[in-house]
C-alpha cells in the first residue's frame, strides 16, 4: 500500500487516533486492575477484622465467615464481559492488541493459509489436480463398463 494512503486508514497502528486509543484503553484497563485490588484487599480486610474480633471475644471454634458478594440495585459492570468467576465477578475483555494466540497455532495457521492460497494460484498443481481428476473420471467409467457388460452365468 502506498504510504500517502496509508494515513487514511482506520487500521493503521501508527496514527494518533490509533495510539491514543491504545493508551486509552491500557489506561482503563490499569484503573480497572487497580480498583479491583483495592476491592479485594477490603474484602480481605473485613474477613480479618471480624475473625480477630470473634478471637478477642472468646468465640474461636466457629469457622470464619465467607465472603460475601453484594449486589447493588443497579449493577455497575465493564462494558465488555467475557465470563463470570466463580466469586460472581467479572472479567473484562481484553482489547484487540493485547489479546496473543500461542505464537506456534498462529504461525502454524498462517502457513497453511499460505499454503492452500499458493495451490490455488499454481499451475503444477492445477495441472496435477487435472491429471488426478482425468484418472478417476476414466476408472469409474472403466467401472460403470464392467458392470454393466458382465457376463451373468
Amino acid at each position: 500500500m502506498p504510504l500517502k494512503l496509508l494515513k487514511h486508514k482506520s487500521w493503521n497502528v501508527y496514527s494518533e487516533q490509533n495510539k491514543e486509543r491504545v493508551r486509552n484503553d491500557e489506561e482503563a484497563a490499569r484503573r480497572a486492575e487497580d480498583a479491583e485490588e483495592q476491592r479485594m484487599q477490603q474484602e480481605d480486610a473485613a474477613v480479618r477484622l471480624s475473625l480477630l474480633r470473634r478471637s478477642s471475644q472468646g468465640r474461636t471454634s466457629a469457622p470464619p465467615p465467607e465472603p460475601t458478594v453484594t449486589t447493588a440495585l443497579t449493577p455497575v459492570a465493564p462494558k465488555r464481559v467475557v465470563a463470570e468467576r466463580p466469586s460472581g465477578l467479572v472479567k473484562p475483555i481484553e482489547p484487540w492488541y493485547k489479546s496473543r494466540v500461542a505464537a506456534g497455532e498462529a504461525d502454524q495457521e498462517r502457513r497453511e493459509r499460505a499454503r492452500l492460497r499458493g495451490d490455488a494460484s499454481d499451475p503444477l498443481h492445477l495441472m496435477n489436480a487435472y491429471v488426478d481428476q482425468t484418472i478417476r473420471h476414466r476408472e469409474s467409467r472403466q467401472r460403470r463398463h464392467s458392470r454393466k457388460h458382465r457376463i451373468s452365468k
